[in-house]
């Protein structure tokens, strides 16, 4: 069940940053870029995820598995730290304006 919403709250953030990655490509160069590094952060954390999950299955040598899940705890991390500056961008425009009304 982990896995699952796990997959689902990793292809929601994909087709958010995908959309606003192809709203702001013609508007707002940086913002854009902003958007491209969180879909390649989604990439490389799905591709570990795959991998983490091929080896539950798989039953490889511990040495391989705890190598894997330390990458893919370095990911989540750098996830983690993404997420909350996206939120707090959002959280910062939103004080913006609602100190200037």
């Amino acid at each position: 069940m982990g896995y699952v919403l796990l997959f689902i709250a990793l292809l929601f953030f994909a087709l958010l940053f995908g959309y606003k990655l192809f709203y702001y490509r013609r508007r707002n160069i940086n913002r854009a870029s902003y958007y491209l590094s969180g879909l390649i952060l989604i990439l490389l954390f799905t591709i570990l995820y795959i991998l983490n999950f091929i080896v539950d299955l798989s039953g490889f040598d511990t040495s391989l598995v705890y190598i894997l899940l330390c990458m893919f705890y370095v990911v989540a991390v750098v996830a983690v730290v993404f997420v909350v500056r996206y939120v707090a961008f959002y959280l910062l425009n939103f004080m913006r304006e609602i100190n200037r009304k």
